[in-house]
């Protein structure tokens, strides 16, 4: 289990930092340094904004499977804070 936790972990740093990339070029900018890792309860993300409740969105390109009684979820979110750069610096 502590294995597969620290693999959803990786997983999730990467999904981050690719997600952040995507938002910097579509701003014009570029990203920098890391600046801050937070570690997220991923149960969390599952709230409400206003009056509306809405379950997180899957952003995992993998193939749609069956669920397995027997078996358990793991997952992981984290924020990562990066500085920014012009898109000519990096």
């Amino acid at each position: 289990l502590k294995q597969h936790r620290t693999e959803a972990r990786q997983h999730a740093v990467i999904a981050a930092r690719k997600k952040a990339t995507v938002y910097a070029e579509a701003a014009g900018v570029s990203l920098g340094s890391l600046l801050h890792i937070e570690d997220v309860n991923p149960n969390r993300l599952q709230g409400s904004e206003g009056h509306v409740v809405h379950d997180t969105e899957v952003d995992d390109e993998g193939p749609l499977s069956a669920f397995d009684p027997g078996s358990i979820t793991i997952g992981a979110a984290v924020i990562l804070t990066y500085s920014i750069e012009p898109a000519n610096a990096v």
